[in-house]
């Protein structure tokens, strides 16, 4: 990591508060007032919806930096520019938050490996899914500290706490991440 990760406090204090995390996430569920609101309020009401929305996307920003620090550029492996990723991965700026993670497809030659990153307010992961040429996952790879999950379809690997609440965590999260792209990066060879 060339700089170190840190959390902006906006997230790391709504992220340390269950309360608080649970307010945001309601305020930001709807785009409407709430039922019932009188006019003396609304004012009220709106500088939490500013608020609320300060925190999604200090959030986003945190993520973005987060996955950045984790997996960045890799040497001879070309990342899929931003257009692609919305089109294959689903990213989205204003969904970040709703997502909690980011996933990129990195190529050299004919061969592709999609990189995740996440952390919500009680965990941080990463993931790491190689593609054989047949566009399919190697599920039958070992990968140091990783296990293969199903529903994400991605080698994926966890730690508590967050790196919200302890951001001095990810610079384990980028070893063991550089460690896993090395063995995979290697095991390629051997197919």
């Amino acid at each position: 990591m060339t700089e170190p990760f840190t959390v902006p406090e906006t997230v790391s204090t709504c992220f340390s508060d269950k309360a608080l995390t649970a307010a945001v996430e309601e305020i930001l569920a709807d785009r409407k007032f709430p039922a019932a609101i009188e006019w003396d309020e609304v004012e009220s009401f709106l500088k939490a919806r500013a608020s609320a929305e300060a925190v999604r996307w200090d959030y986003s920003l945190a993520l973005y930096r987060f996955f950045e620090a984790v997996w960045g550029d890799r040497a001879d492996w070309i990342r899929d520019p931003v257009d692609m990723t919305v089109s294959d991965t689903g990213f989205a700026a204003a969904e970040l938050w709703d997502d909690g993670e980011i996933s990129v497809r990195y190529t050299d030659g004919d061969r592709s490996i999609y990189l995740l990153a996440g952390f919500d307010s009680g965990e941080t992961w990463i993931g790491i899914c190689p593609i054989n040429k047949n566009g399919k996952a190697y599920e039958d790879w070992t990968v140091d500290g990783f296990a293969w999950d199903e529903d994400e379809e991605y080698f994926m690997r966890s730690w508590k706490p967050s790196v919200a609440v302890d951001d001095q965590l990810a610079i384990h999260v980028k070893d063991a991440a550089d460690r896993a792209f090395e063995i995979v990066t290697g095991l390629y060879s051997s197919y």
